[in-house]
């Protein structure tokens, strides 16, 4: 019969495997277990590649600390290069204990079957101690001590005493402090992208070209908007949850000096973000670059109070490796440029205009202010040798069906004026200066004409206007003495067979004109002609 001493010291020894999680020996009696065997033979594969992985970091430790001993800040990148390497290689360590740690668990539950098994179904204590691994029966193996990591927040002092849902939400934000980093270059690659347009859009000589650039710009402009929010609401939850997690674990370890100190440097560093705001570009880049180094401060402090000495020394090599941007960018505004085509007003060839180079029709602005004048509105299609080589010259069909004639652009109507005087010395005899203002036109010339003490006022060109037709072959000296005594400045153009003068702003003054013409002249046929303008 079995002893009940025996019994219980067969399970304690048993149970003593169950918490090893390195070097554990299989129970002979289980390897007939196919998956046990699995288990176990996929354990030491893990172990296999996890002492390899160390002796690799161990060598890429060795041969940073040599390449920044002797070439100092010449190869910032190189060793970038190897802190990123020596980070991937622990994070695979990580990962691969995480799998042993599942493999491990299943092991120890196949195990304990085992022993309660043998509990239930006695055996002679011979056989029961030659059951167990011969190790067993010399030594007691020792439960393994805990293992701490060089991740921060994968410790069991998070999972242990925080609630599962504000542990899970500790993962998720520092998760995304490893993201930040790459949204931060992505803004400030966008950022740079900005400035080029903005430049580029700044030399542009063609309108065409400026509104392309200009589209890119907005685009950009859009994408760096869309960054700056990405980096503020995950720089917002990293701070409110980490701050919160390492504080919630300060006070539940009475560690109060730590926790008051982190409090200090919390409001400084909110105090630094306040002054600082609207400032430059992003205000969400300024805020993560001020606080970074003061969370990852707090993060080292934190590790090395609660005596995690590897995250403690990984979060120093990042401390020691951190190159944060400039966050004082200034901020980019591009101002719409008008590509209005102002130009004075020259006297060159009679057939400047043709076939070959045909005269270009009115543009409308639909943004800004240009100045033109008006030589003359026809029934019809002039000749270019009635407007004596001037240039440049544009061309505006009228809903009416008649056409304008307009010389020039000016950005100010002292230019207009001044060119309306050299048109009245060539021979213009009344050159009317309009202006159109964000795609409105006011013809400036008649809204003067219109009111009685000569003061200018902006008319818009709507309403009724006035012509007078006079049905004759040629006008005479007498005729055109006539015109120009009853309606001063009006102009006289050559529409088909007809004659017109004008037009008119008020009825009145071109029935007086047509009086004159007919008492004066019996042998022409004079009529008013009305024009309404919406």
């Amino acid at each position: 019969m079995i002893k009940s001493s025996k019994i219980i010291c067969a399970f304690v020894a048993a149970s003593l495997f169950v918490g090893a999680t390195v070097a554990q020996k299989p129970i002979k009696e289980l390897t007939s277990n196919e998956e046990y065997r699995e288990l176990m033979s996929r354990s030491e594969e893990l172990q296999t590649k996890e002492d390899s992985i160390t002796l690799l970091i161990n060598e890429a430790r060795t041969e940073y600390q040599r390449i920044a001993a002797e070439m100092a800040d010449s190869i910032t990148a190189e060793r970038d290069s190897f802190a990123t390497y020596i980070l991937d290689l622990e994070q695979q360590i990580f990962d691969l204990r995480s799998q042993r740690g599942q493999l491990t668990s299943r092991i120890n539950s196949i195990e304990q079957e085992w022993v309660m098994a043998q509990l239930m179904n006695p055996v002679e204590e011979e056989e029961l101690v030659a059951e167990l691994p011969d190790s067993t029966a010399e030594e007691v193996v020792e439960p393994m001590a805990p293992i701490y990591y060089r991740n921060l927040v994968e410790n069991t002092i998070f999972s242990d005493i925080l609630t599962g849902e504000d542990y899970n939400d500790l993962l998720i934000a520092n998760e995304e402090d490893k993201e930040m980093e790459g949204i931060v270059a992505d803004y400030l690659a966008t950022y740079a992208d900005m400035a080029e347009a903005a430049e580029a859009y700044r030399n542009a000589t063609e309108e065409a070209e400026a509104e392309r650039i200009l589209a890119r710009f907005g685009d950009l402009e859009i994408e760096a908007e869309e960054l700056s929010d990405e980096m503020q609401q995950k720089w917002n939850h990293i701070i409110d949850t980490k701050y919160y997690a390492y504080g919630y674990i300060l006070e539940h370890e009475r560690r109060y000096d730590l926790l008051d100190k982190a409090s200090s440097d919390f409001s400084t560093m909110l105090q630094q973000c306040a002054a600082n705001d609207g400032n430059y570009a992003s205000d969400a880049l300024m805020r993560y670059i001020v606080g970074r180094p003061t969370l990852l401060g707090h993060e080292i402090e934190f590790a090395r109070e609660m005596e995690l000495m590897e995250a403690a020394d990984s979060l120093s090599g990042v401390r020691d490796n951190l190159n944060l941007a400039d966050y004082r960018l200034e901020p980019i505004k591009v101002e719409r440029r008008l590509f209005l085509d102002f130009a004075p007003i020259v006297v060159g060839r009679t057939n400047y205009y043709s076939s070959a180079n045909p005269l270009p029709e009115l543009r409308v602005f639909e943004r800004g202010t240009i100045y033109r004048i008006l030589l003359g509105t026809f029934r019809s299609k002039q000749p270019m040798t009635l407007f004596k080589g001037v240039q440049p010259l544009f061309i505006a069909e009228n809903d009416d069906e008649t056409y304008s004639y307009y010389a020039g652009g000016f950005a100010t109507l002292a230019e207009a004026e001044e060119a309306q005087l050299f048109l009245k010395e060539k021979g213009f005899r009344a050159p009317e200066i309009c202006r159109w203002e964000n795609g409105d036109m006011i013809n400036l010339t008649e809204a003067e004409e219109s009111t009685e003490e000569g003061e200018r006022v902006d008319m818009p060109v709507v309403g009724m206007r006035y012509m007078v037709e006079i049905e004759a072959e040629m006008l005479t000296d007498e005729m055109r003495n006539a015109i120009n005594q009853t309606t001063p400045g009006k102009m006289v153009s050559r529409a088909d067979d007809k004659f017109v003068v004008g037009t008119f702003t008020s009825r009145s003054e071109a029935d007086m004109l047509l009086t004159t013409l007919v008492d004066q002249f019996s042998d022409i046929q004079v009529t008013l002609k009305e024009i309404e303008l919406n």
